[in-house]
């Protein structure tokens, strides 16, 4: 498997990716995670502006796709709990989602980004327990509950590489 940057030629498929997720989803009891067309086409387009999209191929098949923001997470500014390991600079990894053709993308997607910084963090929904398995398997520590704009709660972590 390897990663790149995405490009608006990958658009379609990663739309596909994206909708293949929201019924993992909601076939795993995680009923209200991505709802409304999240992420919609435009958000997959800026992230590709900002050299934050990327995509995971095997074969030539795109088979996986995920943001890696290099900027600050306005929702990371405040957080309820134990806190953040440390405030240095951070990669967050965003909307990393599979057409589950193959496991361990997580762990992939980890070792890349900790190839480019050693200080990651993620947030996700607390009823994506998928995820939430994957992260403790990953060895993500735990560090509270961040606030969407739109005042949702997302379960946070980070794994800092020293």
């Amino acid at each position: 498997m390897t990663i790149r940057k995405a490009t608006t030629i990958d658009i379609p498929r990663i739309m596909e990716i994206f909708d293949n997720a929201r019924r993992y989803m909601r076939a795993t009891d995680n009923r209200t995670q991505w709802d409304n067309g999240y992420p919609s086409e435009n958000i997959v387009r800026n992230d590709i502006c900002r050299g934050w999209s990327h995509v995971v191929e095997t074969g030539g098949n795109i088979i996986s796709t995920f943001c890696l923001m290099s900027d600050p997470e306005p929702s990371y500014a405040a957080i309820d709990g134990p806190g953040w390991l440390d405030n240095s600079p951070y990669l967050t990894i965003h909307r990393l989602a599979s057409d589950e053709s193959h496991s361990g993308i997580l762990h992939l997607v980890t070792g890349y980004a900790l190839s480019l910084s050693g200080n990651i963090r993620i947030d996700t929904h607390a009823d994506n327990r998928p995820m939430l398995s994957a992260l403790q398997h990953e060895k993500y520590t735990y560090c509270g509950i961040i606030r969407l704009p739109d005042n949702s709660k997302r379960l946070a972590f980070q794994l800092k590489f020293t």
